[in-house]
Parts: structure tokens; sequence; C-alpha cells
């Protein structure tokens, strides 16, 4: 199964490291901080929970971003290749969609918690 390891001294730094997901807190040493995969700023333990949402989040809107930006870029292709889209067209689309991937990203920044 997978192993967490929450610490914050130089005696945690091993466990840190060889844990399948290493979380220090920030006041710990820089040596814990350094080998940690995460860091909790505050010593609070319950923004853990905070920052999994958090984290799946990410991981979802970066996925709707990549799977829709080689969308747009395969579509385009083929549009070209089969002489439908000019260029000027294509260059406002990938610009446009450009646009859509930055939203939709900046909807990270809309707080829920």
């Amino acid at each position: 199964g997978m192993t967490g390891m929450v610490g914050d001294g130089i005696n945690d730094a091993p466990a840190l490291v060889n844990a399948d997901i290493g979380v220090a807190m920030g006041d710990g040493t820089d040596i814990a901080i350094d080998v940690a995969d995460v860091v909790v700023m505050k010593n609070d333990l319950s923004k853990l929970g905070y920052a999994h949402r958090v984290s799946k989040r990410l991981n979802k809107i970066v996925q709707q971003n990549i799977i829709f930006s080689m969308l747009v870029v395969a579509t385009l292709i083929i549009l070209n290749f089969l002489g439908i889209a000019n260029i000027a067209f294509s260059v406002l689309i990938h610009e446009g969609s450009t646009l859509v991937v930055i939203f939709n990203g900046l909807r990270l920044l809309v707080n829920t918690k």
C-alpha cells in the first residue's frame, strides 16, 4: 500500500524520503523541507485535506487543457490539409483556444473549500 510520513526534523528526513509521500511542516528543519514532497506552510495538519482537494482539481484542469489543446490543433491540421481552413482562420482559432485554456486554468484561483 501507499505510505505517508509527516515530519519536521532532521531525524524525520530519511522517513520522508522513503515514504510514498513525505509531508514536512513549515516550521520544520531545512533538510526536512528539502526532502519532502509537500510542505504545509502553516503548522496545521487540517490543511492536508485541502491541499489534496486542490491537487485533484489541478490535475483535472490540466488534463482538460491538454486534451482541449490537442483536439484543437489536430482539428486545425486536418482542416488545413483538406483545404477547408486558411492560415488566418487557423491562427484565429488557435489563439482563441489559447485564451480558453488560460481562462480554464484561472478557475484554480477560485477558492472552493
